[in-house]
């Protein structure tokens, strides 16, 4: 794991730590277009609500309220009116 290992002379690669420590991480938080995989919808109907809140995790980019989403593959578009955040305790 930390250094090599004279019970394999054939390994000529690194150790494991030193390799894992040799990756570098893609920044694509706000790098790359918007893209939210939608897990699930919620549609709330007591008192006339008419909201839909789509429930997923960002993968990419960035979004503010006011801006426009398209759904794929429907091409169905409409803008961001709040952004909600749940938090698991």
């Amino acid at each position: 794991m930390i250094a090599k290992s004279m019970e394999m002379p054939w390994y000529k690669g690194p150790p494991v730590l030193e390799q894992l420590d040799s990756f570098h991480h893609e920044n694509t938080s706000e790098t790359y277009p918007f893209r939210f995989p939608v897990q699930d919808i919620y549609k709330f109907t007591e008192l006339a609500d008419e909201r839909r809140i789509m429930a997923g995790t960002i993968l990419t980019g960035k979004i503010r309220v006011g801006d426009e989403v398209v759904f794929l593959p429907s091409q169905k578009r409409t803008r961001i009116k709040t952004i909600e955040e749940f938090i698991h305790l």
